[in-house]
């Protein structure tokens, strides 16, 4: 009797004939299988290989039509002065825009053409345009005083800025070398607090500018002899308004002032705030321009 290892050797075991049809129906399957991937991946490269080629022979196309066809069509150039010559008429003589504006540009910024080269300081302005137009130059001649006039220094161009710092407002300031947007709406934003400054020292108070910026501004500055501050009446003053004055944001400093004036009656003079225990010399000096004792 067969032993039960030998039946299930027989059932697996397969003949030479059955392994080759095996072998061919496996190979069958991986074709199946792959052979799309692969025809894929050729037809790809090739319309690539093709595309690249069509942009290859298109650029070539291009290039041969650059070549053969001119950039621009040539307009008319008359007789012009580079120093006068407006953007438009520069355009109307087939000039391009570009150089038509940095031309004008140029003589805005203080340049000045004196001869035809001179055009080729204008970045851009390359060599063969030069050619086509430096026949039609036409500089006119300054006479002796014009330029004697240019040569002679302009004092009051180096005149510095100067203002009152009560008056001047942020688009005034602005004009002051170093005051910036920023600090020109800080110092008339301080100011109106204050009620006025009285003092251009007053101005180193400011946020932000800090002694060495102070002493660039300060030869700016003036304050008109009498200067019109805002007062504040300390004998009928409340606290609330009291401190939203700069110099009285203490609320012990402006309870002491209220409470001294309730309990001893009306101050008389700048001399009278001496009796307040926290007013020091400094604290009184600093706030008696702002006080009125009617």
């Amino acid at each position: 009797m067969e032993s039960h290892k030998e039946r299930i050797r027989k059932l697996v075991e397969l003949t030479n004939s059955e392994k080759r049809g095996m072998l061919f129906f496996l190979f069958l399957i991986v074709l199946i299988l792959y052979l799309p991937k692969v025809v894929h991946r050729y037809l790809r490269d090739d319309l690539e290989m093709n595309g690249f080629q069509s942009q290859i022979d298109h650029f070539s196309e291009d290039r041969t039509e650059e070549r053969t066809t001119p950039s621009r069509k040539e307009l008319p150039i008359h007789s012009f002065d580079p120093n006068t010559v407006t953007v438009e008429e520069l355009q109307a003589m087939g000039i391009p825009t570009f150089l038509a504006k940095r031309i004008e540009s140029y003589r805005l910024s203080g340049g000045n053409f004196k001869r035809a080269e001179d055009l080729k300081k204008i970045y851009g302005f390359d060599e063969k345009l030069y050619v086509r137009v430096e026949a039609f130059v036409s500089i006119e001649k300054k006479t002796k005083t014009e330029e004697e006039a240019e040569r002679k220094p302009s004092y009051h161009l180096n005149r510095p800025v100067v203002m009152d710092i009560n008056t001047a407002d942020s688009a005034e300031l602005v004009k002051i070398r170093g005051i910036g947007p920023i600090y020109a709406s800080r110092i008339v934003k301080y100011r109106t607090a204050l009620g006025g400054f009285h003092d251009v020292m007053q101005v180193k108070e400011v946020y932000g500018i800090n002694d060495s910026l102070f002493t660039n501004i300060q030869d700016n500055l003036f304050i008109d002899t009498l200067p019109l501050v805002t007062k504040i009446r300390i004998n009928n003053v409340e606290i609330k308004e009291l401190r939203t004055h700069p110099y009285f944001r203490s609320y012990k400093l402006c309870n002491a002032l209220v409470k001294y004036r309730i309990q001893h009656g009306n101050y008389k003079s700048p001399e009278a705030l001496r009796n307040v225990r926290l007013i020091s010399d400094s604290v009184l000096n600093r706030i008696t321009p702002y006080l009125s004792f009617e």
